[in-house]
């Protein structure tokens, strides 16, 4: 549990690893939002992670759902070997499954330190854009 911009959050974090998959559909019923990171690093997976996504948008509890705000945020984007934050969205179809209602947004971040540069805050803007529409949501 955390609190940011007067929001709380309790995030679970659901490994991308086969075992762990199976368990993220338990959770989107319960989820006020879904914040899915990518490794912008592991281009080979790229087709693994949009199969993952097409399987969760299309679960009824994501799909009926189309005010569920979802935060992609692409991770390790200062590594040498990064695509880009365009890149990743193609790679991954996001403005072809993404629904034209449903709030979603695409974020470019680097949670750790490289070659001696500080990490990136984009994850701070993206979590600001995702509190405001939990918050939102709440009131509703």
């Amino acid at each position: 549990m955390f609190v940011f911009n007067n929001v709380k959050f309790t995030a679970s974090d659901m490994s991308g690893r086969d075992g762990y998959r199976s368990m993220w559909e338990s959770m989107y019923g319960q989820c006020d939002a879904i914040v899915f990171v990518v490794d912008s690093t592991d281009q080979m997976r790229f087709a693994v992670v949009k199969d993952e996504l097409d399987m969760m948008l299309r679960h009824p509890d994501v799909a009926d759902r189309p005010d569920l705000p979802i935060l992609f945020v692409a991770n390790k984007t200062a590594a040498p070997d990064a695509c880009g934050a365009s890149a990743l969205a193609g790679a991954l179809k996001l403005h072809e499954h993404m629904e034209q209602d449903r709030p979603w947004r695409l974020a470019s971040t680097d949670a750790v330190a490289v070659s001696g540069q500080p990490a990136d805050d984009g994850l701070n803007d993206a979590m600001e854009w995702l509190a405001e529409l939990v918050k939102f949501t709440r009131q509703r």
